[in-house]
């Protein structure tokens, strides 16, 4: 049975309810043990056994026994319902003290008059380590079954030593929802369509599959919970359910890896006979929501918010500007160690204002003179640029378009400027 929580049609019980609902029981056993309504157990019939003779009078009337009417039985009941309601929803320590303070007066009575006492002091204090003892397994059963939750929940979208660690520490999550600063990555195979209409569905299932394996291992190398799978896409995020300073520099760097992994498949994929593809990436950094979101038939631990949207647009101006990854301004912020080749400044859909837009391109130690070089002529030609002396940008777009690496991105740098100079 699930402790942690038993959910229903229309309602739930918590597990404090289902606690507190055991503990009364058991008060309600040992109470009519006590005035001879319940017996444990005798040498002719060991078990339970309900018996009225203690309260049936010789005329047939019922009356209750004399232990019901003292001070003594009166305490242990009150006290054992205060135990029964309070213990569940106590910390620990608070709990052992509880139990402490409420023995003591039973125990004081005992000791004062431990041959008049209608209720054994003995059995005051048994009764009270029963229900102590009952809680704490009770509670040890629940929160063994919330780890077993949050472990099958977390398994599916999260590395196994994150796993590990939230399963420890579930202060960690809000399933309910809550605002985090987090990295969002989306990932998109380029012409996917058009590959898809050229192979079967079994082929098309092994060359996602191929894909999915090779990105999902990096995601998780780098910590990110994997948040969906759409179609030929993944999306990602760094920062919940364990919170990640570095978030920034994890997207960063994983996207930097599986550029390199994808265009190390393509062999693989070619030797199976399956056509191969380049990929986009779009990565923001930002406030969201994260949480299990959805409805009471399907739940889905994942971000919404103004951050992801607009991950998800870096990914399609990835078609745009012919580069691999495109990152927004607070995740270049956030990745100190990692060189960018500013893009672009732009307006996109759903903001007034504008953003600025960048490729990483390597780590700072790992850039070749070659590449410095270039970046210093590239950031002429954005100055130019943004302060619209077309003709001067015109030239170094140009030269940038022969000399550098990313020839698309510059003849739509060219193009670019050109339509601003006829304007």
């Amino acid at each position: 049975m699930n402790l942690s929580k038993i959910e229903l049609t229309g309602s739930s019980f918590s597990t404090e309810k289902l606690q507190i609902s055991i503990l009364l029981g058991l008060v309600m056993v040992f109470s009519m043990n006590i005035i001879g309504l319940l017996e444990f157990g005798t040498a002719t019939f060991p078990g339970f056994r309900f018996t009225l003779d203690n309260i049936q009078n010789i005329d047939g009337s019922l009356s209750l026994p004399e232990t019901a009417k003292t001070l003594e039985f009166s305490l242990l009941l009150i006290f054992s319902l205060i135990m029964a309601v309070f213990l569940p929803i106590l910390r620990p320590l608070y709990a052992s003290l509880l139990v402490v303070m409420l023995s003591l007066p039973l125990l004081y009575i005992g000791v004062r008059d431990p041959y008049e006492n209608p209720v054994p002091f003995q059995y005051s204090l048994l009764v009270m380590l029963m229900l102590f003892g009952m809680n704490v397994l009770l509670t040890y059963f629940s929160e063994t079954q919330k780890k077993q939750k949050i472990i099958n929940l977390f398994s599916r979208y999260v590395p196994p030593d994150v796993v590990e660690e939230v399963s420890k520490r579930p202060d960690l999550i809000d399933l309910d929802g809550e605002l985090k600063p987090l990295s969002i990555i989306f990932c998109d195979l380029k012409n996917f369509t058009g590959i898809s209409e050229q192979l079967n569905p079994k082929q098309l299932v092994s060359m996602l599959n191929e894909y999915f394996n090779t990105l999902s291992a990096i995601l998780y190398k780098y910590g990110a919970t994997i948040d969906k799978y759409i179609g030929d896409s993944v999306m990602a995020f760094w920062g919940a359910p364990i919170p990640h300073q570095d978030h920034a520099r994890r997207a960063v760097l994983a996207a930097l890896e599986m550029q390199k992994a994808v265009s190390a498949l393509k062999p693989l994929l070619s030797s199976k006979g399956l056509p191969s593809t380049d990929m986009g990436i779009g990565i923001n950094s930002g406030l969201a929501n994260v949480g299990n979101m959805g409805s009471n038939y399907r739940l889905n631990y994942t971000v919404i918010g103004d951050a992801v949207n607009l991950s998800s647009r870096l990914e399609r101006l990835t078609r745009v500007y012919q580069v691999p990854t495109i990152v927004g301004e607070d995740t270049m912020k956030g990745a100190a160690d990692v060189t960018f080749r500013e893009l672009d400044t732009l307006v996109v859909k759903g903001r007034s204002n504008h953003i600025r837009i960048y490729q990483p391109l390597c780590l700072k130690e790992e850039l070749t003179a070659t590449q410095a070089s270039s970046l210093e002529t590239h950031a002429q030609a954005l100055e130019s640029y943004y302060a619209k002396d077309f003709e001067k940008a015109q030239v170094l777009f140009k030269q940038l378009a022969k000399e550098s690496e990313a020839e698309s991105y510059y003849r739509h740098m060219l193009e670019k400027t050109v339509f601003s100079r006829s304007i």
